[in-house]
């Protein structure tokens, strides 16, 4: 059940103020538990929907990331939500759209943010957001989960040493509510310019903070391992590798750096 909220910093009466006429949010929903934002969103996916309703929760218990991996938030200290759409084009663009707009938010209170292809969101090396979009009737869940106010002892021990949040990266504590509206604003500014043109006006933002760009890396595609030396990404959004003196486009895989013949 979407919880009363009014002891949180995700208000949505609060939020739909603060957003002002973003064309993308017109109505919130938050929920104190859930099994995901995402599912959430899915559900409500349906033939004659619109969009532009942003499911939010304070905890998630079925969190999940591409490739059906699982995804853990401390409940009340992260940011949890998907943003139901019916874009124009083709989905998997808005990951790196969503990732920019979430890495100019997060630079307001620190640097270094940088993406990792296709859906990652890292500061200082680690790992602090992961974004996931699904596609249903014409449809897309656009979600993101990002570590804002935990410490490390919040994160399991297998991933202390690979998560991060803003909180461990600053030392201060985070509205959680006043960067989403940021976040969100700054998608909303960025998706009419995608709705038209794709990716491409954004190439160069996106490939700035692409880590390993110009890098030799090893690319996991379904069955497959490809060793390129990664490119940047294509107006879709497909990442482009160079290998044996030719350029390879891939749309979806796990991307790790290679060491020792970059």
């Amino acid at each position: 059940m979407p919880a009363d909220a009014t002891a949180t910093d995700l208000h949505p009466g609060t939020l739909l103020r603060e957003l002002g006429p973003n064309r993308l949010c017109g109505s919130i929903v938050l929920f104190d538990r859930v099994d995901s934002t995402n599912g959430a969103a899915m559900r409500s996916a349906l033939p004659d929907a619109t969009g532009g309703t942003l499911f939010l929760a304070e905890e998630q218990t079925m969190g999940r990331g591409r490739a059906g991996r699982s995804w853990t938030a401390t409940p009340g200290k992260s940011l949890l939500f998907s943003l139901l759409l019916r874009p124009p084009r083709e989905a998997g663009g808005l990951t790196p759209l969503l990732a920019i707009a979430a890495a100019g938010a997060l630079d307001e209170s620190c640097g270094g943010v940088m993406i990792k292809w296709p859906n990652d969101i890292f500061i200082g090396g680690r790992k602090a957001a992961g974004i996931l979009a699904e596609s249903r009737e014409g449809m897309v869940a656009l979600g993101m989960g990002l570590n804002v106010n935990e410490v490390r002892s919040d994160f399991p021990p297998g991933l202390r040493a690979a998560a991060t949040s803003l909180r461990i990266e600053t030392g201060r504590v985070r509205p959680r509510g006043e960067l989403l509206v940021s976040i969100l604003n700054g998608l909303a500014d960025r998706y009419g310019v995608w709705c038209e043109s794709g990716l491409e006006p954004f190439a160069g933002e996106i490939e700035r903070r692409m880590l390993f760009i110009g890098e030799r890396v090893l690319l996991e595609s379904g069955s497959e391992s490809f060793s390129g030396v990664m490119r940047g990404i294509t107006g879709e959004g497909h990442l482009r590798l160079s290998i044996d003196g030719g350029e390879r486009i891939f749309a979806a895989g796990d991307l790790s750096l290679r060491g020792g013949d970059a």
